[in-house]
């Protein structure tokens, strides 16, 4: 039987780091977090190979004083508290002191900061249990570059992913912190080509400005505003319109006190003030932010801190509960009043119309808009224009105005990049001859497309269809027999205009720009009396 023994201070740290240090984006999520307590101005995320190979975030902050350098890659040493009772009154990201230790003992790891008062900086070289001190020049602020991440624990290494995957996560994790400090520009690069550009944001702008550009036009048209307060809660946020769903639940981003956090109590009030909104399986996409009196949760539940404990949980429950239900019952059309109260953007959101669950027995509603007009059977709309009120299928509409706009448009066509990469497995027909002949027509048709091994990764879709069904549209560009850009363009129509439940308002200014030309169009009928009598009797 073997004797108990005590770990190295190596071998603890790296079982530390196995509960702080997941993947690659964990470490960017702790050095992001450093560098916000650090009152950082700007960040820069420079990423080498999806986190693999280099992580180097450099910051404006505070700085580390020279004699502070070598103790912050000791575990447990830190300067956000001191005491127990300093746990409950936590305002920073960061406080237990381990993520720089963590990172230390399981890659190589370069420090380098210069303080407002010193006169040079100082660099740190950390690699094992070996330390080089020397000092170098630098402007104010703090540089981490991270390398050769588990070079010392290969059982660990062979469970990261590709590449695109490990910086999937990456990205996603720096738009999570983008969404939380308006006031910090923040930069992401990619193998040197940049990604993210973000500029620091006032209250006024931080709506059309950083979230619109995170997470894009859908999420503004179908946003609800929320501003609500209770003793000493605040909620402030936007969630979608029941209209808008997801398949999946990874879009309820919560910030508690700007912290990132994933809790199943604030999960469960959102999913309760949505119950009989959504369909059996669908989830909202909501930013909500939180303002809580530190006193009355505890952070210092897990490792990652992304878990909190509540003094009152039933309280907190209750009181996001009523606030999303409220938003719901009682949709504002204006982001809540501290996020707008300059902005130049009046009406830039919008109480989205029923669409897609109209039904035949919704006229009382429908007609108490004309311009909204009637939703009918599958893809039809009677809808109001100067010839009278017409009868239109959207799907051939759909295809008419897409067309139009294809034919308008210069090469390469404009990009939507998507908010994460969405990874497929690569179709049995897809081939490498396949993939050298449609890599420059998808780029021209605004695709950012990479292939890794037996995966395919998408990063951006062509501006004109950002409700094309992805996977769809690869798989039918492989089966092609001839590639040209006229067949990839015919896909896109045929994919995008199969269903169509809801008149845009781009349809809708395209319909009343080019009326008196599209009422010769057979998809369009204007209603007459004879029309009304054979629906009825014929």
């Amino acid at each position: 039987m073997k004797r108990i023994q005590l770990l190295s201070t190596l071998v603890a740290n790296q079982i530390a780091a196995g509960e702080v240090i997941e993947r690659p984006a964990s470490i960017v999520k702790e050095l992001l977090e450093n560098a916000l307590d650090a009152k950082a101005s700007s960040i820069v995320i420079e990423i080498g190979h999806g986190g693999l190979t280099s992580i180097k975030v450099s910051d404006d902050g505070v700085g580390i004083v020279a004699d502070d350098l070598p103790l912050a890659i000791l575990a447990h040493a830190t300067s956000k508290i001191a005491t127990l009772d300093d746990l409950y009154e936590v305002k920073s990201m960061g406080f237990r002191g381990e993520a720089l230790a963590s990172i230390a003992s399981i890659a190589h790891i370069t420090v380098t900061s210069k303080p407002l008062d010193q006169p040079d900086a100082m660099k740190l070289q950390i690699e094992g249990s070996h330390q080089l001190l020397t000092p170098c020049a630098r402007a104010l602020g703090t540089t981490v570059e991270v390398r050769d991440i588990f070079y010392n624990a290969p059982v660990r290494k062979k469970f990261l992913k590709s590449k695109y995957y490990e910086f999937q996560a990456i990205e996603l994790m720096v738009k999570r912190f983008a969404l939380s400090v308006p006031e910090v520009s923040i930069e992401l690069f990619h193998d040197h080509k940049p990604v993210l550009i973000l500029p620091a944001t006032d209250k006024a702008t931080f709506y059309t400005m950083r979230v619109g550009a995170l997470l894009g036009k859908k999420f503004i048209d179908n946003a609800i505003a929320i501003d609500t307060s209770s003793d000493d809660i605040t909620l402030k946020g936007w969630t979608t319109h029941p209209n808008y769903q997801r398949s999946q639940s990874d879009r309820l981003w919560v910030y508690i006190n700007q912290r990132i956090i994933k809790d199943k109590l604030i999960n469960h009030a959102i999913k309760l003030a949505y119950d009989n909104h959504l369909h059996p399986g669908r989830f909202p996409l909501c930013i909500l932010y939180l303002t809580v009196n530190p006193h009355e949760i505890d952070v210092n539940v897990h490792p990652t801190k992304h878990e909190i404990r509540f003094q009152n949980p039933k309280v907190m429950h209750n009181f996001l509960y009523n606030g999303l239900k409220k938003a719901i019952q009682e949709p504002t059309t204006q982001p809540y009043a501290d996020t707008m109260r300059a902005s130049s953007t009046k009406n830039f959101l919008r109480e989205p119309h029923l669409g897609g669950h109209y039904t035949p027995f919704s006229f009382r509603t429908a007609l108490a808009s004309e311009q909204e007009g009637i939703y009918i059977a599958q893809n039809y709309i009677i809808y109001a224009l100067t010839s009278g009120y017409c009868l239109i299928d959207m799907v051939a509409l759909k295809r008419h105005w897409l067309t139009h706009e294809l034919n308008q448009a210069d090469l390469p066509l404009s990009p939507r990049h998507l908010l994460v990469a969405i990874d497929y497995a690569l179709p049995h027909q897809f081939t490498a001859t396949a993939w050298q002949q449609l890599s420059p027509l998808f780029s021209q048709l605004g695709f950012d497309i990479m292939v890794d091994k037996q995966r395919i990764w998408v990063r951006a879709i062509p501006h004109l269809f950002p409700d094309l069904v992805i996977d769809e549209f690869v798989e039918s560009a492989c089966k092609l027999s001839i590639y040209t850009l006229d067949a990839l363009k015919e896909i896109l129509l045929n994919i995008t205009c199969a269903k169509v439940t809801d008149l845009s308002a781009k349809l809708k200014t395209y319909l009343e720009h080019y009326q008196s030309t599209l009422i010769k169009e057979p998809f369009i009928k204007v209603l007459t009396a004879k029309h009304c009598e054979r629906i009825l009797y014929e």
